[in-house]
């Protein structure tokens, strides 16, 4: 019997890693998702070190710290970006309330910020962690994700120890098709990174995925998914700061849903709400990327493209 893991002859989906060898004429990124609008969404470098894991272990891909390196990408600057919402800003947008995007809205998180938009090698590299279990590039992103965050708790003068993180959880369901708790990954290596502590807070119940729903329907489809972890409440409460993060962000429902609980569970009324004047009890919203809706739709095609729908045939699960 072929295992579930393993490619058959009619399964179009890449093999990020391969035992035994692929053939030394391969070239490295032949199996690398592609994205129909860009293109091969990072370069692949021929160091010596690429050439010894593609002959010796297989790996059909690179990771996200070596395309960052390629390809000079850094983390959005902090001009770029609203310190509210994190979506991209001009010069002049954005004052004390906000952008224009957010001034005036009542957002579940008091400050929130990104590494990018999910596009290029990061968008990749959140594919290939989500649905190739590549653990490697996961934990990369994770410390850039790691220097933002402490870049951010400087910039307040807050310490490590005043802050928690806590990951957006999959549903038990998920993690099992998908072989990884993707943005415990993600948070585990932010928190090693930084030096905040990583706090598992919230369990999920299972529904439909989000990708192909509209604004209203995602925020119908996560309202009342998240549940609170039995004396996760107390811990969360004594922090002057909690991080709540995921891997990408689109319209927002799944974040403000998360967002809201944490809320509940701290009963943290914002931002500056403490009679000290200081910014006790803050809600930190962090995500790897940010998409728009237009770009949602890639979630779904690269992770098919990299093996879910094989997953789905094999368990009989929706992913």
């Amino acid at each position: 019997m072929t295992p579930p893991d393993t490619p058959t002859a009619g399964d179009d989906a890449p093999v990020l890693f391969v035992w035994p060898p692929a053939s030394p004429d391969a070239p490295i990124d032949a199996d690398r998702p592609t994205d129909p609008e860009t293109g091969p969404a990072a370069p692949v470098g021929d160091s010596w070190l690429s050439r010894l894991e593609h002959d010796l272990l297989g790996v059909r891909s690179v990771s996200f710290a070596r395309w960052a390196r390629s390809a000079g990408w850094q983390p959005d600057s902090k001009q770029a970006v609203c310190w509210r919402c994190a979506e991209s800003v001009g010069p002049h947008e954005v004052d004390g309330a906000g952008c224009g995007t957010c001034r005036g809205k009542r957002l579940a998180w008091d400050r929130a910020f990104r590494l990018g938009l999910y596009e290029g090698g990061l968008r990749t590299g959140v594919m290939e962690l989500k649905f190739g279990r590549w653990r490697r590039t996961g934990r990369e992103i994770g410390r850039e994700l790691g220097r933002r965050l402490a870049d951010e708790l400087a910039l307040i003068g807050a310490t490590p120890g005043e802050a928690v993180i806590v990951p957006v959880p999959a549903s038990w369901r998920r993690r099992m098709v998908r072989g990884v708790d993707h943005t415990l990954v993600l948070a585990s290596a932010a928190g090693r990174e930084s030096g905040v502590r990583v706090i598992r807070a919230m369990d999920r119940r299972h529904t439909r995925p989000q990708v192909g729903l509209s604004a209203t329907a995602r925020a119908a489809n996560v309202r009342g998914t998240f549940l609170a972890r039995n004396r996760a409440g107390s811990a969360l409460g004594r922090a002057r700061i909690v991080v709540v993060v995921d891997d990408v962000r689109t319209t927002g429902a799944t974040m403000t849903a998360a967002c809201q609980l944490v809320r509940k569970m701290t009963g943290s009324r914002g931002r500056g709400s403490d009679r000290t004047g200081q910014s006790g009890g803050e809600i930190w919203a962090m995500a790897a990327a940010v998409a728009s809706e237009r770009r949602s739709s890639g979630v779904s095609e690269g992770g098919r493209r990299l093996g879910v729908e094989k997953f789905e045939k094999t368990f009989g699960l929706e992913v």
